[in-house]
């Protein structure tokens, strides 16, 4: 069942919990985080629901487009597969181990830093990924 929603975005927030230097901007000048584009007081988001899980249009590093679950539960932003990060050739700042689901089993991840993503007309800048 395929249906279409719009989501009001009122905040979005973004962690960068896993990049190597703490600052307030992006390399280019750009703010850290996720910000809604100038001249906007509010961005709506379509979304689509699966299961109960609403899922949304992600545009990775301006050029690869992907399908994310919306889960404010977690803390960082992971993809579970590294083929995604191999074909825009992002390169891996250290590896580190989580605990699974059910927090028993160690499962090993990689950190990338500096990744940009896009949803609809927000843009956000220097966050930082976990690849499973």
């Amino acid at each position: 069942m395929n249906n279409k929603f719009f989501l009001l975005l009122v905040i979005f927030y973004s962690s960068n919990s896993f990049s190597q230097e703490p600052s307030n901007t992006f390399p280019e000048g750009k703010p850290l985080g996720f910000v809604i584009p100038e001249g906007y007081d509010n961005v709506t988001i379509p979304f689509d629901v699966y299961n109960n899980l609403i899922v949304i249009d992600v545009l990775l590093n301006r050029s690869l487009p992907l399908k994310f679950v919306l889960d404010t539960g977690v803390r960082s932003t992971v993809l579970t597969e590294k083929t995604l990060t191999d074909l825009l050739n992002l390169t891996y700042a250290r590896k580190i181990t989580i605990r699974g689901a059910g927090g028993m089993k160690l499962v090993d991840a990689f950190v990338v830093n500096d990744v940009t993503m896009n949803i609809g007309r927000i843009e956000g800048n220097g966050h930082a990924v976990l690849v499973l």
